[in-house]
């Protein structure tokens, strides 16, 4: 009795987990790409907060049904962040969103191999359970690593054009 509560337990912290990643990942896309959707972000927020809900409140139905019905706008998310990056990185190519739309789009096909079997019914593959969605986390933080060395690269540049100027300033 004591394991099946502790293994509902875990099972409601991982697919809680997996859906505030899925909202702060939309947050975090939005801001890295310097856009502000306030409205997608309050739902898929408020979304990750009634997952959350219907995970720990719920039973073992809840949680398996439920729970997974609650992931598909997630797994919607992700798919937007990968248009959305891609569509934002042609006005301004730049490495670091060329990287980003890279791991979101390793993101969306890591995840849906994840899902795959369980729309599919082949269930019988998560008896022991590889999954691969997080290994794309590296190259997002690779991405966001980039974007801030660059722009404290050119800051530092900036910083340094400005403080020539003022010596040229004060020596004439």
């Amino acid at each position: 009795r004591w394991h099946s509560r502790y293994s509902c337990t875990r099972s409601a912290l991982v697919h809680s987990a997996i859906d505030w990643s899925f909202a702060t990942q939309l947050v975090f896309v939005h801001r890295f790409l310097d856009m502000r959707r306030p409205r997608l972000e309050q739902m898929a927020l408020g979304l990750a907060v009634l997952a959350t809900l219907v995970n720990f409140l719920g039973g073992w139905w809840e949680l398996r049904y439920l729970g997974g019905v609650l992931h598909l706008p997630g797994l919607a998310s992700v798919a937007y962040c990968v248009f959305f990056a891609v569509g934002r990185g042609r006005l301004a190519p730049r490495t670091d969103v060329v990287l980003l739309c890279a791991g979101l789009a390793l993101e969306l096909g890591l995840v849906l191999s994840d899902v795959l079997p369980l729309v599919t019914g082949a269930e019988g593959r998560y008896l022991n359970p590889l999954l691969l969605g997080h290994f794309a986390v590296p190259l997002l933080l690779y991405a966001r690593a980039w974007r801030r060395i660059d722009r404290s690269l050119a800051m530092r540049r900036e910083l340094e054009q400005l403080n020539r100027r003022l010596e040229g300033r004060v020596s004439q």
